[in-house]
């Protein structure tokens, strides 16, 4: 809720963030999917790791909420290989969470913004391991909504996404952050959302840009609005 001099409300505001290359970002650079291959004595390609992220991309995109899971078995299928699908998931699922950090400055932002606004998450994704995400960073209860794709009948870039985050939560405006143009800042300006890109390029899709989460305040978000 945004506030004018006096301390009186003006008007509601709900700020949403992506998750991934947002608020946080990796620790290593190295996919994960190579280091729980390696943990479980599987050698596999850099062709196989671009296949296994397709195929992570398709079943998320076809809403499989254990896209993981689906991945890694039509992936050790095609290899031949024999694994515990169970097991190498968790494996995989534990290297997601682990293998990320929270950006600079991000737990100031949201400090901030939750003083004066609704602060949410729409995310693409597993809905346990975006969780899980921000429960390792100690972010978790800044959020009134959580929305991942994993726990529902849709994904970003769908318009769903951002029309079910508005149904959950009235407000006089609506923003959107996050690192992507296409699937992420397109869709939600589409939808009537405030778009914020952290990016140091620039976008007519944008409303504001700044280089990092540690550079938003809610001045431009208000002069934007």
């Amino acid at each position: 809720m945004v506030r004018d001099e006096t301390g009186t409300p003006e008007r509601n505001v709900a700020v949403y963030f992506d998750i991934d290359g947002t608020l946080l970002e990796k620790r290593r650079d190295e996919d994960e999917i190579v280091e729980t291959a390696t943990a479980f004595d599987i050698d596999i390609s850099d062709e196989a790791v671009h296949d296994f992220d397709g195929l992570v991309e398709q079943y998320f995109r076809r809403n499989i909420s254990d896209g993981y899971r689906e991945a890694v078995e039509t992936f050790t299928d095609h290899l031949g290989i024999d694994v515990d699908t169970d097991a190498f998931t968790r494996d995989l699922e534990r290297r997601k969470v682990e293998n990320t950090r929270l950006v600079d400055g991000a737990e100031d932002v949201l400090n901030a913004f939750a003083d004066v606004a609704v602060v949410g998450i729409i995310t693409n994704g597993a809905g346990d391991v975006q969780r899980e995400k921000l429960a390792r960073h100690g972010i978790a209860d800044y959020f009134e909504h959580v929305l991942v794709s994993g726990e529902l009948d849709t994904m970003k870039p769908k318009d769903e996404m951002f029309t079910r985050a508005k149904r959950e939560q009235s407000a006089d405006e609506y923003v959107y952050v996050a690192d992507r143009l296409g699937d992420d800042l397109v869709p939600a300006s589409q939808n009537g959302f405030v778009t914020v890109w952290i990016s140091d390029g620039s976008s007519e899709v944008a409303d504001i840009t700044v280089p990092s989460v540690a550079d938003l305040s809610m001045k431009p978000v208000d002069d934007a609005s």
